[in-house]
């Protein structure tokens, strides 16, 4: 019990960090969510059933729980409107975690980082592309650095 005591001011501090980090991703994807959606979110509600959620996860020895604006964006762009469509992607998901290791473990790596780049590039909103569209000229990489 001592060596607890003695580790439990680092433990509690790495813990209010995820918390907080955590906290500002869920917020900032739920914003980037309602904007593509034209919704609005109830920021109490969310932040209070990420808390549990994250509570639940770390008495089980899971990882910590935040809202992915990408699961939610996919299902929207494939016409899901309903929770119930949510409910059926994140369970395929799930499924597909569970069942498919195997599967997705011998997916290279090149395809993996083509299917994050673009999920990437979908998530850039209407504004910035419409820049991009009224620039006279694209940006040469000297000009980017």
């Amino acid at each position: 019990t001592e060596d607890l005591l003695r580790v439990l001011p680092a433990i509690a501090s790495t813990a209010a960090l995820i918390a907080v980090f955590g906290s500002l991703d869920t917020l900032f994807a739920a914003v980037a969510v309602d904007h593509v959606t034209d919704g609005r979110h109830d920021t109490r509600r969310e932040l209070q059933a990420h808390g549990l959620a994250n509570i639940v996860s770390g008495l089980c020895g899971g990882v910590p729980v935040v809202y992915g604006a990408a699961v939610s964006l996919a299902n929207w762009n494939a016409g899901g409107r309903t929770r119930r469509s949510l409910a059926i992607s994140v369970a395929a998901l799930a499924g597909t975690l569970l069942a498919g290791g195997r599967v997705l473990a011998a997916i290279p790596i090149a395809v993996l980082a083509g299917i994050i780049i673009a999920t990437s590039v979908g998530l850039v909103d209407r504004w910035v592309r419409g820049q991009e569209k009224a620039s006279d000229h694209a940006p040469t990489w000297a000009e980017l650095r």
